[in-house]
């Protein structure tokens, strides 16, 4: 279902689908796709936080350090707050040093 909604022209929230699609593949061990969806729907909307905490997430099981901690600084930035970029921070922190 999530891929017919990225690909279709009437549904308004392609990027949605995308992070919904990348959540199943997340679930199911198949990070590099998760990565790939989230990505992409951050090509739709940069302004995601979502997408951007989800490739976060992706990044630190890929422990593609770099990747992981930049999505948490672009969180951070706009949304000090988040309770889930705050731990994943310090997550990141402990493991990439």
């Amino acid at each position: 279902l999530w891929q017919e909604l990225v690909h279709d022209q009437h549904y308004l929230t392609p990027e949605v689908a995308l992070v919904n699609l990348g959540k199943v593949f997340f679930d199911g061990g198949q990070f590099t796709q998760a990565k790939n969806c989230f990505s992409d729907a951050l090509m739709l909307a940069p302004d995601f936080l979502d997408a951007r905490y989800f490739l976060a997430l992706v990044a630190a099981q890929l422990q593609d350090w770099v990747l992981a901690r930049h999505e948490i600084e672009n969180i951070l930035f706009v949304a000090a707050g988040h309770a889930g970029a705050q731990a994943l921070a310090r997550y990141i922190d402990a493991k990439a040093t």
